[in-house]
Order: structure tokens, then C-alpha cells, then sequence
């Protein structure tokens, strides 16, 4: 049986928005609103019990803004080693390989690391 099956937090829109993009890239398997103003976060296992990420920072916090160029996307994308990073971009979340594409870079959201 999986260690936690599920995390509690606090309900906040930017949770949610990250939530739907984490829902996009496999990092969680649902989530559920619950009463008192919470929210339930599902993760998925692999075949081993095993999460598919090990980490995850989190860094939107307003005393500690990270801005990411379209440039330095490029060079942590040389070097990515199954390192995921979630960028808020001028159209809404991305993660930096979206970003390349896009060629936009943005203030850091969270790491997700493999």
C-alpha cells in the first residue's frame, strides 16, 4: 500500500490552477473538494508503490519571486534529468519544455523532481 495515498490543503485558487496543471502532466491522479474549505490531492503510484516524483518545491510565495528568461529555459533544458518546472507565463501555467515552444519565459511556480 502507497506511504500517502492523498495530501489535505487549504482551498486557494493559485493551488487550484497549479492542481489542474499537475493533473496535465500525470503528477496527480484527481482531487476532491472537501467541507471547511479544503482540498484532497490524489498522487499516482507507480507498480512499486513508488510516487513519480520524489520532490517537489513549491516557490510561489511573495517574498521570493524566481523569473525565469526564455534563454536560461534553454540551458536548464540541456541539463533536465527528469526535472520538471512549472513557469506562470502572460498565458497562464506552462511547464518549460510549453515554454520553450511558446518562447516565453516567467516566474518559477514549483520544481517537480523525478
Amino acid at each position: 500500500m502507497c506511504k500517502h495515498p492523498y495530501i489535505d490543503t487549504v482551498f486557494n485558487p493559485k493551488i487550484l490552477r497549479l492542481l489542474k496543471k499537475l493533473l496535465q502532466i500525470r503528477y496527480v491522479s484527481h482531487y476532491e473538494t472537501l467541507v471547511n474549505n479544503k482540498l484532497r490531492i490524489y498522487l499516482i503510484y507507480d507498480a512499486n508503490n513508488l510516487p513519480n516524483y520524489r520532490f517537489t518545491r513549491l516557490l510561489f510565495k511573495p517574498s521570493h519571486r524566481t523569473y525565469i528568461t526564455y534563454k536560461r529555459l534553454i540551458i536548464l533544458y540541456k541539463y533536465d534529468f527528469g526535472i520538471i518546472y512549472i513557469l506562470s507565463t502572460s498565458v497562464g501555467l506552462l511547464t518549460h519544455k510549453e515554454a520553450i515552444n511558446a518562447r516565453l519565459g516567467g516566474e518559477l511556480i514549483c520544481v517537480l523532481y523525478s
